[in-house]
């Protein structure tokens, strides 16, 4: 009896002893390395910021900051600014063959100086879903400010007819809305292009006029006079020639409806 049970353990022991070696010495299978996907251009961008280089030859600097929201969705902020300088109205005003002005209006258009600022805010919808790449349409809204002065010349009857100089000033502040059309491509460079096509906007313009200057002394011909002389301007800005006068000088304004549009524009941006 002892003799078998000896010999069934040492059958048992070699056998555990075999399985143990085939299991130290049996290759092991590697399991698959996940592969990662490389991301895309687009979906490592969330921010660009972009400047309007073509604007810069006309002195008009614009600036835009885009931020991504989702896969097709991003907001936009722009600001564009041109300082005061000498404005090209008058090369306008002398296109139109119906326009007729004296010589005083002639020279007031000549030393005339203009500047503005807009801001327009937009939501970007990216047809493919990769923004801030690809086609989009935006609907944005803008403010848009301009200040426009010029020098004319008037005289004051009662102390012998001395001509003087003043300062006219308009100022005009419009609001509005509208919708764009565009396409923004980016590089691996992190550079980033951004073409605008088609951007009509509709809203409403608030005017006003004045100047200041001492019309305690201005008889009725005088104020007349000056009223002609600035008639060009009025015009223009869709208001009447009817002031209102004061010790301090005169003023009108006006409201009505407007339209603008942005048209074939170019940003170049970074974007991160």
């Amino acid at each position: 009896m002892n003799r078998f049970i000896k010999y069934y353990a040492t059958v048992l022991f070699l056998t555990l002893l075999s399985f143990s070696v085939w299991s130290q010495d049996r290759p092991r299978i590697a399991k698959p390395k996940a592969i990662k996907k490389k991301k895309e251009v687009y979906q490592l961008v969330h921010n660009v910021v972009k400047l309007n280089i073509p604007g810069l030859l006309v002195r008009s600097f614009g600036a835009q900051y885009e931020r991504k929201l989702n896969r097709s969705k991003s907001f936009a902020m722009g600001v564009i600014y041109r300082p005061n300088f000498k404005t090209p109205i008058l090369n306008i005003i002398m296109q139109d063959t119906n326009f007729t002005a004296s010589a005083e209006t002639l020279m007031m258009l000549k030393s005339s100086r203009y500047r503005s600022l807009m801001l327009t805010p937009e939501f970007r919808f990216y047809f493919k879903k990769k923004t801030p790449r690809g086609l989009y349409l935006a609907p944005f809204l803008r403010y848009k400010h301009e200040m426009l002065s010029s020098n004319f010349r008037y005289q004051e009857s009662a102390n012998g007819g001395i001509l003087k100089t003043g300062v006219y000033k308009n100022r005009s502040d419009a609001f509005g809305a509208g919708i764009l059309f565009g396409l923004q491509v980016l590089t691996k460079k992190k550079v980033t292009i951004d073409f605008w096509f088609l951007g009509p906007w509709a809203g409403i313009q608030f005017t006003k006029n004045s100047s200041e200057i001492p019309a305690a002394s201005l008889n009725e011909f005088d104020k007349a006079y000056i009223e002609s002389v600035t008639e060009g301007y009025n015009d223009r800005f869709a208001l009447d020639n009817t002031y209102q006068w004061s010790n301090t000088g005169f003023g009108n304004s006006g409201s009505g409806f407007t339209l603008g549009l942005r048209m074939f524009g170019i940003h170049i941006g970074y974007s991160f």
